[in-house]
């Protein structure tokens, strides 16, 4: 982590200060994670002032994307993650900038703005930082402990704080241009800033704008060595669970394989055209499966989705400062972000039935099902990926605002200060090639009609489907555009999220002690969140199989016969897109803040400080809670320093949590009712998510403790141990998973009550005892209690615990006269472990994880090396590593399923930053740079979760946080005047 000396830092800023204008100096340091603590050597707490110069050095273009690459920093998504649209990862942005501390989650991580919260830019709550005005960032203040006590809600991690130069003079002006050494993730930036005094030095404005533009990377398949993993094996010590390469997906092509084969007397008889792949439109040719276990290789298809989301971001900021009088100050601002990206996202993978008379399909192939068997083969199964013409393309568009104003002053020997903030995020997704199952099984059954090929469904009185256009699926690009687009039509999506926040607070000391003064903090603060989301597509509908022949198409959730006004289990749409009412909810807080020297100047404690915050916050929705925070700052002399925290944090359940809007699903998965030998998995059932109003806060604790060591003016150390465990954590809890199910029927064969989650399962026998009991053999018989659907929802069941240790080494030199600076960051976690009932993940060391849970290595570290070779030339070098992982963390397997032969081995990345001054320009401050990032050309390493590995290439292909463009370039100029 980046629990750095701060008093080493703080000598960096104030020996910076001596050269700097006036603009960049910092008159008083306030230190983040505390209202009363103005000197950072003095926090109890492990913070860390970075100042943004430093972190573009290394990483020039994007403070965020230098910021994520701090070990601190976990999990955390960014413009070159894997676009993540559908579902609360990305809160649909397909490439927001997400920070994740410590790796407990985004929504554990508080994100602040000169001390502010900044309103959530997306609809679970978390932050979108590229809001934050980049060209007038002067340092970003990290605090690794729990501060709700200070802050509220949600800073159970810690918090990052921009605290931007509110003086700037003049004018910067910064861009660059950049690719990867193969040719994509194209990008180029501008950016602008602008400040000056007004009315004599009583009023002050200044303003940036900054314009960012990426190509992307639209493929998986433009970096092969991600693309195409998957885990084979069954998990047994005769064959383990393995990471393997060029795994297909089992059974289907981008033209179709024909499934022909039915059951007589028990036995499989296969038809005249089974196996066999329209590898050319229109005509078959024999499929060549993989390897018969693993499904590697061979003439299946892969999934082929967005790498690297294409990006256009524009950000705008302006603030103008007024001293009212000589102890009254104001200030208006107004931040924007408007940004847009585009996702190549899943592949349609679909196994349908169509006729054997269907008129697409070539007249000797229909003359050989009709001969076959006396006819017997009166249809077919096509199973295909249809990947060359209806991956779905997502356009997200995204526009927040936030608009804040203050005033602060001071009444005598005390400092106050009251703000307000008003957040407003709209996200606009609209989702084309958006695959509609009722026209598509509409479309599948065409027919011969006045010598043209029709829809069936048209041809029936008071008919629908007059518009029905019948789509030709024999082949990798057969089917008309026309066709298409009635399957896939486009589906539109807009989430807006607001809050208002009224913060004030008050300063000062009130007395002093013998060791000095106690300076203590009063603030409250009120906010309101509100949410509302509109959509075109209706996440309830299911398919209704009225006017479609489905005694003829067979689809499974289309048996009904035509005319029929009964609905199919099937879901109307490949991926809904829920609606809801505004939804809302309010917090009032009190906080009390204060910091007691005890002792000072004695015989071995050249100081030694206690500091104490508590807080009071009412919810409207989810109860009353009390947070608190002591710490103790121990100087023993210059040298030596011990620090330590105990705090107690909350986080609220945000409104996603607490409103999921209803939404089906059909999913098949497999039920363990009747006993591991008797599991099935049958037909596809609605998989329905649920929020919980009945909701409360997640309450972590958490402790902290460190040594700092100046050992000379050159050299400081600092390590720090940290525990945090979270009680009542909420979590998305799948009623069909397999540890979930087992923990169900165990409370029904102990005679009850039953456990909680089997309300996660309907069954035809209801809800009580017997429906559960595999003493019952009505309970266990797929005919008599098969699901009919299952649940997903939100409860406050789990248990997270994390711990860990940072170590941070700063050492400043000269080699041949010229400086040079060496910085370290290592962070130490071996363990995230999240418990519910019957089930135990520890997510430490582990690659993928299930739904919200993030890769994370146990070793992580970061390495700077800074040398000014001339006056002009310097040279800046930054090393990424992290240690090998596991794929899966799931405990909770039976232990002949956790038999692994395979990890994904470590990564390590090499920055290079060639920067010159011209000095020529006597009047400016001009500098040229030449950047190469990833300059070894390392390749991240692939792989695939459990879960994923039917479906290669489209979910998990690599980390998260891994780089996986390759060597790119950037050249770049910077300007200030």
């Amino acid at each position: 982590m980046l629990l750095a000396s701060t008093s080493t830092l703080l000598f960096a800023l104030t020996a910076g200060a001596q050269t700097a204008p006036k603009e960049d100096v910092l008159e008083e340091i306030v230190v983040t994670g505390s209202r009363v603590i103005t000197n950072g050597n003095e926090s109890p707490s492990p913070v860390t002032m970075v100042q943004a110069e430093d972190l573009l050095k290394a990483t020039p273009g994007n403070l965020q994307e230098a910021l994520g690459a701090m070990p601190a920093f976990s999990g955390s998504r960014n413009t070159t993650s894997a676009p993540a649209v559908q579902g609360s990862q990305g809160g649909g942005n397909a490439s927001a900038n997400m920070l994740n501390l410590r790796n407990l989650g985004t929504n554990r991580t508080l994100v602040l703005m000169d001390g502010n919260r900044i309103p959530p830019t997306t609809f679970n709550n978390a932050v979108d930082a590229d809001i934050i005005p980049q060209m007038l960032v002067q340092r970003v203040d990290l605090v690794t402990g729990g501060v709700s006590a200070v802050y509220g809600s949600d800073a159970v991690a810690g918090v990052v704080n921009y605290v931007l130069n509110k003086n700037f003079n003049g004018i910067r002006f910064e861009g660059s241009v950049g690719q990867s050494e193969r040719g994509d993730a194209k990008k180029w930036d501008i950016g602008i800033a602008a400040g000056t005094e007004l009315f004599g030095g009583r009023g002050h404005i200044e303003g940036s704008y900054q314009h960012l533009d990426n190509s992307g990377i639209l493929s998986k398949s433009e970096r092969p060595w991600i693309w195409g993993w998957g885990v084979t094996g069954t998990g047994t010590a005769a064959s383990p669970y393995t990471l393997s390469n060029n795994v297909r997906v089992a059974g289907a092509t981008y033209g179709g394989v024909i499934i022909n084969q039915r059951t007589v007397a028990g036995v499989n008889q296969n038809g005249p055209l089974h196996n066999q792949q329209f590898a050319a439109n229109g005509a078959l040719a024999p499929f060549v499966a993989g390897s018969p276990l693993a499904n590697v290789g061979g003439d299946a298809a892969l999934y082929d989705t967005s790498l690297m989301a294409p990006t256009k971001q524009d950000q705008f900021f302006v603030r103008y400062d007024h001293d009212l009088t000589d102890s009254l100050h104001g200030y208006l601002q107004v931040a924007g972000e408007i940004k847009n990206d585009e996702v190549y996202g899943d592949n349609y993978r679909e196994t349908l039935t169509l006729s054997a008379t269907n008129p697409f399909l070539t007249q000797a192939y229909r003359d050989q099902l009709a001969n076959a068997a006396g006819g017997a083969y009166t249809n077919f199964r096509l199973s295909q990926l249809m990947g060359n013409f209806s991956r779905y393309h997502s356009i997200i568009d995204s526009a927040q605002w936030i608009y804040s104003a203050g005033l602060d002053g001071s009444l005598g020997d005390f400092k106050w200060g009251l703000n307000y903030n008003h957040g407003r995020a709209q996200l606009d997704n609209t989702l084309e090639n958006s695959l509609n199952y009722q026209r598509l099984y509409a479309a599948v059954d065409a027919v011969s009609s006045g010598g043209n090929i029709v829809c069936a469904a048209s041809l029936v009185a008071n008919s629908p489907y007059s518009n029905c256009v019948p789509i030709n699926l024999f082949g990798p690009t057969a089917p008309s555009a026309a066709a298409l687009a009635y399957i896939m039509p486009r589906a539109d999506w807009t989430a807006v999220t607001t809050q208002d926040n009224v913060a004030g607070h008050i300063t000062g000391s009130l007395f002093n002690t013998w060791a000095g003064p106690v300076n203590m903090a009063l603030s409250g603060e009120w906010r309101k969140l509100s949410f509302r989301e509109k959509s075109t597509t209706d996440a309830t509908a299911a398919v209704d199989c009225s006017f479609i022949r489905s005694t003829a198409i067979g689809q499974a959730n289309c048996r009904l016969a035509a005319g029929s006004t009964t609905q199919g289990t099937q879901g109307l749409w490949k991926y809904p897109f829920p609606s809801t009412d505004t939804l809302s909810q309010s917090a009032k807080e009190a906080a009390l803040e204060a910091d007691v020297p005890l002792v000072k100047d004695a015989p071995g404690i050249q100081s030694l400080n206690v500091n104490g915050a508590v807080r009071f916050t009412s919810y409207s929705l989810s109860g009353d809670y009390t947070t608190w925070k002591l710490g103790l700052d121990y100087h023993v002399n210059d040298v030596v320093r011990f620090r330590a925290t105990g705090s107690q944090d909350i986080r609220a359940p945000s409104l996603y949590e607490l409103y999921v809007p209803a939404s089906s699903l059909p999913v098949t998965p497999v039920d363990y009712l009747a006993g591991v030998p008797g599991a099935t998995a049958g037909p596809p059932v609605p998989s329905r998510d649920q929020g919980n109003i009945n909701l409360t806060a997640e309450v972590a604790k958490t402790i902290t403790g460190g040594i700092v060591i100046n050992a000379t003016p050159n050299l400081s150390i600092a390590l720090d141990g940290y525990h945090i465990k979270i009680d009542d954590a909420i979590q998305l809890i799948v009623g069909s998973s397999r540890a979930n199910q087992e923990t169900c029927y165990a409370s029904a064969a102990a005679g009850g009550p039953l456990s909680p989650l089997c309300a996660l399962q309907d069954r035809p026998l209801g809800t009580g005892v017997a429906a559960y009991n595999r003493n019952n053999p009505a309970a266990t018989n797929p005919a008599t209690n098969a699901w009919t659907a299952v649940y997903s929802k939100f409860q406050n069941i789990a248990n997270i615990e994390t711990y860990g240790a940072d170590l941070e080494i700063n050492y400043k030199m000269r080699i041949a006269e010229r400086p040079v600076n060496l910085r370290l960051l290592t962070a130490y976690q071996p363990h995230a472990i999240y418990l519910s009932p019957g089930s135990r993940i520890d997510q430490g060391g582990v690659a993928f994880g299930g739904t919200g849970l993030y890769s994370g290595a146990r070793v992580r570290v970061t390495g700077f090396v800074n040398a000014e070779l001339t006056d002009a030339f310097s040279v800046n070098l930054m090393l990424r590593y992290r240690d090998s992982l596991k794929l899966e963390g799931d405990e909770s397997l039976p232990e002949d399923r956790r038999v692994w032969a395979s990890k994904m081995p470590s990564f390590t990345t090499t920055n290079l930053t060639l920067a010159y001054k011209l000095l020529f320009m006597e009047r400016t401050n001009a500098e040229v740079y030449f950047n190469v990032s990833n300059l070894f050309d390392a390749k991240a390493p692939g792989g695939s979760s459990i879960g994923n590995s039917v479906r290669p290439g489209l979910r998990d292909s690599h980390v998260t946080s891994d780089d996986i463009v390759g060597r790119a370039y950037n050249l770049g100029f910077k300007l200030k005047m």
